[in-house]
């Protein structure tokens, strides 16, 4: 895709990239789930009776919250990529020319290939 601009290029390696965050999310958001779901087998603390550790390890109630937390800061964090990355497409894709606005479109909400999208647009298409 040669004859495409520098422009429509960046935003077509962000949409891919928001394309595999998102993929990215959807497994942290299974593996999130999933730990919340292992919690079951957690027992609630007594504190009624004392109990004093002569160890400074930390309770595997403790590790369970520290590894949701971990995972929901993750979350957090790739969720904030992909707004960051939605926002420049969004101050940017105006700025295309129509048939590369139509591409981009076509491409990513319409789910064309781009060899396709080439051959509907009279671009050449060359496989990287």
């Amino acid at each position: 895709m040669k004859n495409l601009t520098e422009k429509t290029l960046k935003l077509k390696e962000c949409l891919d990239m928001i394309r595999s965050k998102k993929r990215l999310l959807s497994a942290l958001q299974r593996q999130l789930a999933q730990a919340k779901a292992d919690c079951s087998s957690l027992q609630a603390v007594d504190y009624a009776n004392p109990n004093f550790k002569s160890s400074p390890n930390t309770s595997s109630e403790e590790r369970y919250v520290i590894h949701l937390e971990k995972i929901r800061k993750r979350i957090d964090s790739v969720m904030q990529e992909v707004f960051d990355m939605e926002d420049f497409i969004a101050e940017n894709i105006s700025s295309l020319n129509d048939y590369e606005q139509a591409m981009i479109i076509d491409r990513y909400i319409h789910g064309k290939s781009w060899k396709r999208i080439c051959s509907e647009y009279n671009y050449c298409y060359t496989e990287t």
